[in-house]
């Protein structure tokens, strides 16, 4: 089973539009659209990870929480059978 990719859902949650995404990571809208609507996980580097968890976590800050990796992810896992 794939990595599900939950960053649309935390968007919603969080009040993030993709045009604050394209201002923060300096990514194009279809860059971003991409990146919202996938189903399963992108490959992403160290560095646009954490700099998407900093824009994540500074509009979650105002509804008083926090978004972690994990969130951004749900392993919808078997066994190693």
């Amino acid at each position: 089973m794939p990595i599900v990719w939950r960053l649309s859902e935390i968007m919603a949650r969080q009040g993030v539009k993709g045009a604050d995404l394209v201002e923060k990571l300096g990514l194009t809208k279809e860059s971003v659209s991409r990146l919202k609507n996938r189903r399963t996980m992108p490959v992403i580097g160290p560095e646009r990870l954490e700099a998407l968890l900093t824009a994540l976590n500074d509009a979650a800050k105002k509804n008083g929480e926090t978004v972690r990796i994990n969130d951004l992810i749900d392993w919808q896992g078997g066994t190693n059978d």
